[in-house]
């Protein structure tokens, strides 16, 4: 789905996110592609029709790093809503799991332009999009 199609939608378009921690690090993306583009995040996107919620959370964390994780659990639900003029701009539902790295050498591919691994002092300097600060917070410093 392209960014444009994402404009101004009929409904929420749902999201996934894997937040993955290791050596009390946690995995983080810069988006590449509007919405939010050049901002960090966890790795995610939109499920397909058909997938499941979790197995598109490990497919996005596989498409644009490279890795992947072991076992995965929900741990938030986010909406994110612009509203302009009384329509909703943009609006997603985005469901975030998270994990422990598995395998893989860590690389920025398909929508992500770069990735890192960060602790808590490290991401609060970051650009992070909406409820990522706290989530890193609780994976990293409990």
């Amino acid at each position: 789905m392209s960014s444009s199609s994402r404009l101004y939608p009929s409904r929420p378009l749902v999201g996934v996110s894997a937040a993955i921690v290791d050596r009390g690090k946690v995995l983080l993306v810069q988006r590449g592609n509007a919405p939010l583009q050049g901002m960090w995040s966890f790795p995610g996107g939109l499920i397909k029709a058909g997938e499941k919620l979790i197995d598109a959370a490990r497919r996005e964390l596989l498409e644009e790093t490279g890795i992947t994780a072991g076992p995965l659990k929900q741990i938030d639900v986010i909406e994110i809503l612009d509203i302009d003029q009384d329509r909703a701009r943009h609006h997603y539902i985005l469901i975030i799991y998270s994990g422990a790295y598995k395998s893989g050498a860590a690389q920025a591919a398909s929508d992500a332009s770069a990735l890192c691994w960060a602790d808590y002092k490290r991401a609060k300097k970051l650009e992070l999009t909406k409820g990522a600060l706290g989530i890193i917070k609780n994976l990293t410093c409990s």
